[in-house]
């Protein structure tokens, strides 16, 4: 829904099947358009005849206009987990994160790079959180689950998993923006 800076609703939409459909998170451009990362719990979900598919659930980005009409809806590469986040760039992107994948997509919902953090045998790493700095640098955020002592693969020295299954790890990690290469 959306609502004016004084209350009233200015349109409400519903969207979603019996299968535990959801928004995970949203975000505006500066032109007022809504961009929605979508979970659906089905093979194919409809946002305003913009149909996405996938082989049982998955995620989407939706585009939707200042009016609430959805204008674009595509499957987001690798990214296919209920939790993450979206954020918005000045500079004409945005970034997706979900589970252990970081994604770069410019404003039509197309991917342009995706990065995977791999964490090696016994850990899991799930991002809640995305945002972007002033360098255009993308930072996610999220825990680390090691179930045995592990170094990051491809993660700078001093980041290391070395707690139980019991004991979550708060993480983060920064992707430049042209080629996603973490720093």
């Amino acid at each position: 829904a959306k609502t004016n800076s004084s209350g009233p609703i200015q349109w409400a939409k519903t969207y979603g099947t019996a299968n535990a459909d959801q928004i995970i998170d949203m975000i505006t451009d500066t032109a007022g358009n809504l961009y929605a990362q979508v979970f659906f719990g089905s093979p194919s979900f409809n946002l305003d005849g913009h149909v996405v598919t996938s082989l049982i659930f998955g995620v989407c980005i939706a585009k939707f206009d200042a009016n609430g009409m959805c204008t674009i809806a595509k499957t987001t590469q690798n990214i296919a987990i209920m939790v993450g986040g979206l954020a918005y760039s000045p500079t004409g992107f945005m970034a997706a994160a979900n589970n252990t994948v970081i994604a770069k997509l410019n404003m039509n919902c197309d991917t342009l790079w995706t990065r995977t953090i791999p964490t090696g045998l016994g850990a899991q790493v799930l991002f809640y959180d995305v945002t972007i700095d002033n360098g255009g640098n993308i930072i996610a955020s999220g825990i680390l689950y090691p179930w045995l002592p592990l170094q990051l693969q491809g993660a700078p020295a001093g980041v290391a998993g070395d707690a139980t299954a019991d004991s979550p790890q708060s993480m983060w990690r920064r992707f430049r923006p042209s080629c996603g290469v973490g720093r």
